[in-house]
């Protein structure tokens, strides 16, 4: 590439996700890789510079992601940090970024703590906060006419995402100026669950809700 500057992206995410669709890196990382190319390959894109990226695994666990990202920082002298994917990684990761004065870009972190720009002044994400994402699913009823709500939440792998979706739901729900009602609750294991599991789940909570 020249003498073109070189910008080195730190990219953070699990890679122990066994179901597809779930951000591991298998899929994602591919995207990031496209990403990179079409910019580097665009000469009205970042001219004279040159992106890289190194990729380390956080298992969506807090301690390890943020020892993978002091080592990125330390180690390979990163200049922004792709990720984390899990709220619990980017929550920490986060600080130690701000602390930098370093960018941090998750794709899927949902925590309504990243939204205080004070303390997590340099985190960016591309997925709405839960509070957020819950009430357009409201707007979405209202828009359709329907009252009756059925919620499958995913416990699989400990994850407590859709345990707080659910709470936040549940504190809507109990507004006695909304009109809607929760006909059904779900727990499952989207993970481990088969795919006739799946479809079963679904159409019993199809029979209760809207």
């Amino acid at each position: 590439m020249g003498n073109k500057t070189q910008i080195r992206l730190g990219y953070l995410g699990p890679s122990n996700y066994v179901k597809p669709g779930l951000f591991n890196v298998g899929e994602i990382g591919s995207a990031v890789s496209i990403a990179i190319e079409d910019v580097n390959n665009n000469p009205n894109l970042l001219p004279n510079h040159e992106l890289t990226f190194i990729y380390n695994d956080s298992q969506c666990n807090d301690k390890i992601g943020l020892q993978m990202i002091e080592w990125q920082r330390r180690s390979l002298d990163v200049h922004a940090f792709i990720g984390p994917a899990c709220s619990a990684v980017c929550e920490v990761g986060g600080l130690l970024a701000s602390n930098w004065k370093l960018p941090i870009i998750s794709y899927v972190s949902t925590s309504s703590v990243m939204s205080n720009h004070a303390k997590y002044d340099t985190f960016a994400r591309t997925m709405a906060p839960l509070s957020l994402a819950v009430n357009g699913l409201l707007k979405v009823m209202d828009h359709f006419g329907w009252g009756r709500l059925g919620i499958l939440r995913d416990f699989g792998e400990k994850r407590v995402i859709w345990g707080l979706l659910q709470s936040t739901l549940a504190d809507k729900l109990d507004n006695p100026l909304n009109n809607y009602t929760l006909s059904q609750l779900l727990s499952v294991d989207l993970v481990t669950g088969t795919d006739s599991e799946i479809d079963g789940w679904l159409n019993q909570l199809r029979q209760k809700s809207r």
